[in-house]
């Protein structure tokens, strides 16, 4: 079964502050996309997903401070679109990330990375399935120099990556300034 929420644009204006749910059992895929107030105006609201079954998980959205709940127990890919709302960068991302399990793929676009890179409380990061490219490499650096309670970064090559390759991948990711002392990187 699959559930697609597109361009939520009207929100209870009444009560500005209430919780928007989504929440069912039987889900599979759920692609969430949220429209930029900006043009429709500064409408607060919370948003909840109740969706322990669903395998493949898409949102986006222009967050607010507080992070939307989550219970997604069974993913194996997640899409994450996540803007800051206007000029606010203080966007609050934890109970997001912390309720995504199990992902075996988590795509980040560029400014999800940017959002993600404001949480404080992220201390493991693990990527997957590294091929050293120069795109990748970037968001890794971006990550390292803005995430200040990193301390674990696992970075998981391609299977077809060379031994020489992954010495070098492991070599240019030492080099990177990092925001936390207590950051170790583990190449594998």
């Amino acid at each position: 079964m699959t559930f697609t929420v597109g361009y939520v644009t009207h929100w209870n204006m009444v009560s500005p502050s209430f919780m928007y749910v989504i929440s069912n059992k039987t889900i599979k895929k759920l692609s969430v996309t949220c429209l930029n107030y900006r043009y429709y105006g500064t409408v607060p609201r919370n948003i909840s997903f109740d969706t322990p079954n669903v395998v493949d998980f898409n949102y986006s959205d222009y967050l607010r401070r507080e992070s939307p709940q989550c219970h997604l127990d069974s993913l194996a890919k997640a899409t994450l679109d996540l803007h800051f709302f206007e000029d606010d960068k203080r966007a609050d991302v934890t109970d997001l990330i912390s309720g995504l399990h199990n992902v075996k793929t988590l795509h980040l676009t560029s400014s999800t990375v940017e959002v993600i890179s404001t949480t404080s409380v992220i201390k493991m990061l693990s990527i997957m399935k590294c091929q050293g490219y120069p795109s990748e490499m970037k968001h890794i650096r971006y990550l390292l120099v803005n995430m200040e309670c990193l301390e674990v970064v696992k970075v998981y090559v391609a299977a077809e990556m060379d031994d020489t390759k992954k010495m070098q991948l492991t070599e240019d990711l030492l080099k990177f300034p990092a925001a936390s002392s207590k950051l170790k990187i583990q190449v594998m």
